[in-house]
This record gives C-alpha cells, structure tokens and sequence, in this order.
C-alpha cells in the first residue's frame, strides 16, 4: 500500500473529524431559556459551513477508488487497505450524519436505503430543521419547569407540532420513494412488520401481569401513564416508601469504569475499550454513545457518585460502543437499522446480564436483596417497555395514511395505548414521543430490543446454568457480530426459541 495514500486518507479523515466533533460539542451544550434561539441560530450556521464543501462525498469516493485501484497494481498484504476502506466508510458516515442533506447530497451517497432514511438528519430539512432541534434540545435541557411546559403542550391540539410532525412523515416517505419503496411503510413491510406487531401484543400480556406482580410486591398502586409526572418526578423519591430497603445498592462504586470493563471482559470482549473516553455532561437524558474519535459516551444528568442502581447507565452505553469498536473483520453494525443491528437489544441485553443473580452475587450481594432490587427495576422497566410497544404499532399506522387528521391519529393512540397497558393517556401526548426522538423506529428498536433480550435470557438460562463467560458472549458475537450473521430479527428469534 502506497504511503502517500495512507497519509492522504488518514489526514482527510482527520480533518472531518475534528469538523464533526465541534458540531457535536454545539449539540450537546447545556441550555438555558434565554440561549436557545441564539444557540440553534449557531447550529445552523455550523451546519451550513460544514455543507460548504459540497465535494466531500465525492472525496471519499475517489480515495474508495484509489485503495481499489493500488491493491490491482502491488498485490501483497490487504491489512492497510482494509483498515483505509474502514476509516473512509466510517468517514463517510461521519459526513452523512452531520450534513442537513439535500436531494442530491443523498442520491451521491449511494447508500442503500436503511442506512440512510433511519438517520433522523435525512428526515429534517433545512426548513424544519431548527424547530425539530429546537424541541429536541429544550426537552435535553436541565431547566425542568421549561422542559414541564414544553410537555404541557403536547397535551393540546397544538397544529403548529402536529404540522411538523407530518412534515416528517412527508419527508420519511419521500426517501422511501426515492430508493425504490412505494412509501415508508413499505420499508416497514420489508420487515414483515405485521408479525411483530402480533409479538408485541402477545408479549404485552405477559408484561402485564408481571407488572401487577411487581406492584404488589412493592406496594404500589398503579402509575398514572400519560401524566406529565412520570416523565419529570424524581423516580428515586419513590425508594422512600419502598417495602424493602436498597441502602446496599446505594453505596458508591469506588471505579465504575473498572467494573464494567470486567463484566464485559468476562464475556469476551476485553479488547474493545483502549480509545474509549467518558463524558459527563448538564442534560437531562441518562446516556447517549455517540461516535467521534476517539469514541465517547456523553453521560448527561449522572451523578457525581456512581453506585449499583444507577451503574446500569454505563453498562448501556457501554454496549452501543461495543457494536462500534467490535473488529472491523468480524462486525457489520448498521446503526439504524433495528431489525438487523437491534441496537436497543443488544444494549438491553447487556444491563439484563450484569444484574443477573450470578453476576451480583459475585460483588457479596444476598440474593434476597437480589431480588429486591429486581422487583425495584421491573417496575420501571415494564412500563417501559408497554409504552415503547405502543409507539411501534402507533408508528407504523401513523405512516399508514398521510391524510390521517390530528383527532384520528390521536384516538388511535389512546385506544392502543388503553389496550396495551390497561391504562389511559393524554390525548395527544404521542407528539411528546415523535417530537423528542426525532429518528423513525426509536419505539420499535426497543419493542424488538426488549423482546429479543428476553428471549436470550430464556435460551442462556434454560441451555446453561452460568451466562457470564466467553460462551455467552461467542452467541451474541454470532447473533448480533459476526460478517454474515446480522440475521432477520425473525432468525433471530428462532434460533433463541430452539
């Protein structure tokens, strides 16, 4: 391999990601009220300069061909061009992610389909972009009554969110048009999403019952669903009136990185962390991995003192990076396709295996408490995953009918809402959900996560009496890893039904 064609590469790649880190430095700010117009003004202005050079993507092209072009020419090891193809594919990526793209921008890509219009910059264009960032980051900001009356809002037929709202369905569906789908649910179908959609209601079942168990056991009545409260209470207010006390998993973990370093080294994945760096940032979400370089994980709202309930942030985060460091040889990772790549599971997955009882009871813990914190956590969990349940079935109809109305969408949502969870919701809060995860399939990824998480647990436990080995971890390496073995979530789910 030429070592000009190294070095040429390698300070092209640098350079975007220096460019990319600085818009991502902007989008993770902290914000207050009066900051907000000037600060997504910025952005845009960001945006904007980083698109000025309109032939970055041709660029990744030519050097695509110039590696194709060398290995012709000097026959020998493909070490270098292989890693040189890698970091101009994840260049490439890099750009498409943080570019405000037009049509054109798109069809010079030559991506295929799901790598393109699951990204959620492809959904927003230029015009409605600074109000979809604009909701997007007062719902991240620290500003707790701001981020109440923003949520406020949603409870009303306000037209103004719902026009934006179909002006991302517009746009979703123009993408699909333009790679060969008749509209977005047709890439839906593409999933044979209507069977999942069966999955989902016959696992809402279960998930229910389980979640009066978990009730009864804790005392607890019922959580209002839909009510703004759930989204801005203070969950670790609730441990006061708990049955049972969590004091042991309260006590401050002296190295949590350490800790999680050696879960995932018990698994088989000891090699992946070296140019890993964590990030602490003032917003109000727990976890976001986001790939720069070197790889970060920004942990936002986390407390200073990092303990047995709260570890679980990292052990997520953490998994999300795992697909992105995991060896390039081995791993195919589409990071917004969630039926091939099922992000959410995998990272689900991980946090159900490190509170497994084997693994806690390594760390001294009795497995009454065990059981405790369990109890503790399926609360919060379930009503989680009946509310993601929700929002893939509501997502797939409301991609269904471009004529649907405010009030027909909204019914939909409440009587699907009721027939998941028993319980029932604002009106109109599902623009709540559209509007503050911007990318399409977020319901669904953790709908497919949470079920393909429970099915592996079922298959470990019920194959092996230990899950925490290289074992456990050479599955999920042939599950969700390996080149060629990124299978059909369905395959997936029949070779943990076996």
């Amino acid at each position: 391999m030429s070592q000009q064609i190294i070095s040429d590469i390698t300070d092209f790649a640098r350079k975007i990601a220096i460019k990319k880190q600085a818009l991502d430095e902007l989008n993770y700010r902290s914000m207050s009220d009066h900051e907000i117009d000037i600060d997504i003004e910025s952005a845009q202005s960001d945006y904007h300069s980083f698109v000025a050079d309109s032939d970055l993507l041709e660029k990744v092209r030519i050097a695509l061909q110039r590696i194709s072009a060398d290995d012709q020419n000097n026959a020998g090891d493909q070490k270098p061009a292989d890693e040189l193809r890698n970091l101009l594919l994840s260049t490439q990526e890099c750009i498409l992610d943080s570019l405000i793209c037009t049509d054109d921008l798109i069809a010079s890509a030559e991506m295929n389909y799901q790598e393109l219009v699951l990204n959620r910059d492809y959904i927003c264009n230029a015009e409605s972009y600074s109000f979809n960032q604009l909701l997007s980051e007062v719902f991240k900001s620290g500003d707790k009554s701001q981020r109440e009356v923003l949520y406020n809002s949603f409870f009303s037929a306000d037209d103004d969110i719902f026009n934006a709202i179909r002006n991302l369905t517009d746009c979703r569906n123009a993408a699909a048009r333009r790679h060969g789908f008749a509209d977005f649910n047709h890439f839906y179908s593409e999933y044979n999403f209507s069977d999942f959609g069966d999955m989902i209601f016959e696992i809402s079942e279960i998930q229910r019952r389980e979640l009066d168990d978990v009730k009864i056991a804790m005392g607890l009545s019922p959580f209002k669903n839909g009510d703004s409260e759930v989204y801005f209470q203070d969950w670790n207010s609730l441990r006061d009136n708990l049955p049972f006390s969590l004091s042991v998993f309260r006590e401050e973990i002296p190295d949590p990185v350490a800790v999680v370093k050696e879960f995932y080294g018990k698994l088989g994945f000891s090699d992946c962390w070296d140019s890993l760096r964590i990030e602490k940032r003032d917003i109000n979400v727990c976890g976001q991995f986001w790939r720069m370089d070197p790889p970060t994980i920004f942990v936002g709202n986390y407390p200073a003192s990092v303990n047995w309930l709260n570890i679980k942030t990292l052990i997520h985060e953490f998994a999300h990076a795992l697909e992105y460091l995991h060896p390039a040889t081995e791993s195919v990772f589409t990071a917004y396709d969630p039926f091939t790549g099922v992000s959410e599971g995998i990272a689900i997955l991980f946090t159900r295996l490190f509170y497994s009882p084997e693994n806690l009871l390594q760390f001294g813990f009795s497995l009454k408490d065990i059981e405790n914190l369990h109890c503790y956590q399926s609360s919060f969990l379930l009503n989680f995953e009946l509310h993601v349940s929700v929002n893939a079935i509501f997502e797939h109809h409301l991609h269904a009918d471009a004529d649907h109305s405010l009030s027909e969408l909204s019914e939909f949502y409440e009587q699907t809402y009721h027939q998941l969870t028993g319980v029932h919701t604002g009106k109109f809060s599902w623009m709540y959900d559209m509007m503050m995860h911007l990318s399409p399939f977020y319901g669904l990824s953790y709908a497919a996560g949470n079920l393909l998480a429970r099915r592996f647990m079922k298959y470990s436990g019920r194959n092996r009496s230990d899950l925490i080995n290289p074992e456990t971890g050479a599955i999920i390496r042939d599950l969700f890893f390996k080149t060629g073995g990124l299978l059909h979530w369905k395959k997936k789910l029949e070779y943990l039904s076996q």
